[in-house]
């Protein structure tokens, strides 16, 4: 890492808010103008901010503060291999691949640092989404060596340390913070399969895959012949192009179908839910990552002296005759804002599940998918 010298990093803070402001339809929804530039003024005076650890985590906590979670800093994540689950408010390992026994067992700390003051940390700079939105972006965080290193109660080491606890016995995993791991990335961003009459789409990314289009995909499943309904699995899909389901809502208009949904789905993924519920698909899991009127579609960023990536809402999506429709830029934004008959859409709207479902402890220590069986009896009992 290069050396830092704080006047270099003031260079780079002002050139990145500078953009924002300027791209942003109303990046003062939450914050004030005039606390934001005093947050900006506070840091450059502040000279006990003097690293650049330091001066990130005060960064994102200044996002944190604009409350928008598709405007902030976008930096290298360095996974590690292990993988986190929330169930419950309690934190569980959800994935290691060097030791699978581990699977279930109970996160309790991280450098010695009890796990509920690096929560508390976290909560500084996790961008607010809903609370089930937070606790996706917690299992995210708590995988992220980069992000890890900049939490004050383990800024400095170059170790992650976790303590995990399971059956009675306790157990260490270590990841050294500059050694990148080579974890190979899932690029099936979509598939089905048939269940006796049931079809079920597994949608993970709103992203054409180059060798299988989405649109192929849909073709094949039009052949099916004799489904009873459809099961389109949204669990964990964070966003991507938005306009690529469009041919699969069109098949499914007048079908019985089943939509699930969970705390990581985001972005274009909820515009997907929107788009399947108002073609009367029952909503199935739990709430999702975001609320609908909201801003997104990003613009991307960097900065000059420390590489600083970061994104920026372009577009304000809201929900109006149960379709999300959108506003783009400034002047519009502002005669949308001042037309008293948009009053309505300028408010959150948090989109509720049908019907409650959320995986269990059970389901992880099994391997098992009790959400995906309740949907499937959902359908044996119509």
């Amino acid at each position: 890492m290069k050396e830092f010298i704080k006047e270099k990093f003031n260079e780079d803070l002002l050139y990145m808010f500078d953009i924002i402001k300027k791209t942003h339809p109303n990046l003062y929804y939450v914050i004030s103008e005039r606390e934001l530039n005093s947050l900006i003024d506070n840091y450059m005076k502040d000279k006990n901010i003097n690293t650049y650890e330091k001066s990130i985590y005060y960064v994102m906590q200044i996002f944190n503060r604009i409350g928008d979670s598709h405007t902030k800093l976008n930096f290298y994540n360095n996974k590690t291999r292990v993988k986190f689950i929330v169930i419950d408010k309690s934190i569980y390992v959800k994935e290691y691949d060097k030791l699978p026994s581990l699977i279930g067992g109970k996160l309790t700390c991280i450098n010695g640092v009890d796990i509920n003051n690096i929560l508390r940390e976290l909560s500084e700079i996790i961008v607010p989404r809903t609370i089930d939105g937070i606790y996706s972006e917690i299992e995210h965080a708590l995988s992220n060596k980069v992000l890890l290193m900049l939490l004050p109660s383990i800024e400095g080491n170059d170790r992650i340390k976790y303590t995990i606890k399971k059956d009675g016995k306790t157990y260490k995993i270590k990841e050294n913070v500059f050694e990148v791991n080579q974890i190979k990335k899932d690029k099936e961003y979509y598939n089905y399969r048939r269940e006796n009459n049931v079809i079920i789409i597994n949608y993970k990314r709103c992203k054409n895959m180059d060798d299988y289009t989405f649109d192929s995909m849909v073709e094949s499943i039009k052949q099916e012949e004799g489904i009873f309904g459809y099961i389109v699995d949204l669990r964990g899909n964070d966003g991507g192009n938005s306009s690529i389901i469009k041919p699969l809502i069109e098949f499914l208009k007048d079908k019985k179908v089943v939509t699930l949904i969970d705390k990581a789905v985001f972005s274009s993924g909820i515009i997907a839910m929107v788009d399947l519920r108002r073609i009367g698909s029952v909503l199935i899991g739990t709430n999702v990552a975001e609320r609908v009127n909201s801003f997104g579609e990003t613009f991307r960023g960097k900065t000059e002296n420390y590489d600083m990536n970061f994104i920026c809402s372009k577009k304000y999506f809201y929900l109006k005759d149960n379709e999300i429709k959108y506003i783009e830029g400034q002047e519009e934004y502002k005669k949308f804002e001042s037309d008293s008959s948009n009053v309505r859409y300028l408010y959150p709207v948090w989109i509720q599940p049908d019907l409650y479902k959320e995986k269990t402890y059970e389901d992880l220590i099994n391997n098992t998918d009790s959400v995906l069986e309740f949907a499937l009896d959902f359908f044996k009992n119509k």
